[in-house]
């Protein structure tokens, strides 16, 4: 049989014949196939429109930089900072950027329903043009990239841990009014791999950093996006649509990509890792697993999953080779890891775990259990619902890890699920967190797993 090959970033996808005979029909078409066809070139079309039109507003529209970033351009940094596309378009005010973002999610969610009438080319097209947008364009929505470099430069040049002090511990650096308020007082709470590139970025002035840390992120959002559909193709799914899931995502392209977030170079390593994974090259899955949960340990969800996985009777309860690989292999790069982190940071990152249980316990409006009391007028969660959402998320995940072993569900969808219970019970969540479900929505084929990363990202685009 005849293939075609299409080439994403981080290999080259092959779709067979059949495949490419149903991304694009030829005439003769039935009629009841026009009116989706339609509607899906619309909202192919109107999202990145929509995104076109956030980058043109972003100088002008202050909810789309936060209020110190979006005075800083005007008053401190030259036209050429803000990118080629900023104050074009005109203050299109809360309500505009709610309407905007709106429409983006609209259009999503289409898509994804209709995706697999779209070209193979015309996926990897839409994708390449958003991320190109969003490249040229200012720091959008947050100034968590102001926050890496501060803790950056805390190490390269004031000789001060991060993982110890906030960035207040510098308040008298020149580039301190940029970052965001809520952080000024909270040392890092990344890993060290990600906080040593911060460091080695640490001595390059404001405008160099920002873009280096915006193609950073685009060329890691791409390479992820390119480890999504590589592992399609092993597990024999189509590998363009579970790549349009997440490379055409709202919430990726705005918040995580365009906020130059390190959510970004988590992924690339965790969706490779699965990629190699679903190929049974347990070592190479295991290192790569630890690299993302060296950036950000959010990865590390990914980890029991993949050991409770086996391919052997279902009574059988002792790991297997692949499982021994696996653990062999990220035992490897964990050393290597700790070597780097010792040498850089001390003792500092044993604080990491302190930090981020600080984070969750001031949590507020921004996840859904805090939105949810909020809005009955509770206010702050108390420290029991906290504890009692913690231990759901605990119960959750021992639920779906026993499911694995069992064979009663696959250990990508059970992640995914894990992924969702973690973002649905967080009492700190942040618009850009929705990207963590998107490579194992993309690749499961629990439709109700993709409708719940749907329904996230219209969460994190309207209402965080």
């Amino acid at each position: 049989m005849s293939e075609s090959t299409v080439t994403v970033s981080g290999g080259s996808v092959t779709l067979g014949r059949s495949a490419v005979r149903e991304r694009r029909p030829q005439g003769g078409a039935p009629s009841e196939l026009v009116t989706p066809r339609r509607l899906l070139w619309s909202a192919y079309a109107g999202l990145i429109v929509c995104g076109l039109a956030t980058v043109l507003c972003t100088g002008s529209t202050p909810q789309l930089s936060p209020d110190n970033l979006h005075l800083a351009f005007a008053a401190t940094f030259p036209h050429i900072y803000a990118g080629p596309l900023a104050n074009l378009g005109p203050d299109i005010h809360l309500g505009g950027v709610i309407a905007l973002f709106t429409v983006m999610c609209v259009c999503y969610a289409t898509i994804v329903r209709h995706g697999s009438l779209l070209p193979a080319r015309a996926v990897v097209a839409g994708i390449v043009a958003l991320h190109l947008i969003v490249a040229i364009a200012p720091p959008l929505m947050t100034t968590d990239v102001f926050s890496y470099l501060m803790y950056g430069r805390m190490d390269a040049v004031y000789h001060i841990d991060p993982y110890i002090h906030g960035p207040w511990a510098i308040h008298y650096d020149s580039y301190f009014p940029f970052v965001a308020a809520q952080w000024a007082y909270t040392p890092t709470a990344y890993g060290p791999l990600f906080t040593g590139v911060s460091t080695l970025l640490g001595h390059l002035d404001i405008r160099t950093a920002t873009l280096v840390y915006k193609l950073l992120t685009v060329a890691c959002s791409l390479i992820a996006i390119g480890g999504v559909a590589k592992a399609a193709q092993r597990l024999g799914r189509d590998a363009a649509q579970a790549a349009l899931l997440v490379g055409l995502n709202p919430v990726l392209i705005i918040y995580a990509v365009g906020g130059s977030h390190n959510d970004m170079l988590m992924m690339a390593a965790l969706s490779w890792s699965i990629a190699a994974l679903v190929a049974h090259r347990a070592r190479t899955a295991g290192g790569l697993l630890v690299t993302a949960v060296a950036v950000k340990l959010t990865a590390g969800v990914l980890l029991p999953f993949a050991l409770a996985a086996r391919r052997g009777p279902a009574g059988r309860t002792r790991l297997g080779g692949h499982q021994w690989r696996m653990l062999g292999g990220a035992a490897l790069v964990l050393l290597g890891v700790a070597v780097i982190s010792t040498v850089l940071f001390g003792a500092g990152p044993l604080h990491l775990l302190h930090t981020l249980e600080v984070i969750q316990s001031n949590g507020g409006r921004q996840s859904v259990p805090g939105f949810i009391a909020w809005g009955l007028g509770f206010g702050w969660l108390s420290h029991g619902v906290v504890i009692g959402l913690q231990a759901i998320d605990v119960l959750t995940f021992v639920w779906l890890i026993v499911a694995v072993r069992k064979h009663k569900i696959d250990w990508i969808t059970a992640t995914g699920w894990a992924v969702v219970a973690l973002l649905v019970t967080s009492t700190f969540l942040l618009p850009w967190y929705v990207v963590w479900l998107l490579p194992f929505a993309a690749l499961s084929d629990s439709r109700a797993l993709r409708t719940a990363a749907i329904v996230l990202t219209a969460i994190g685009m309207t209402s965080l």
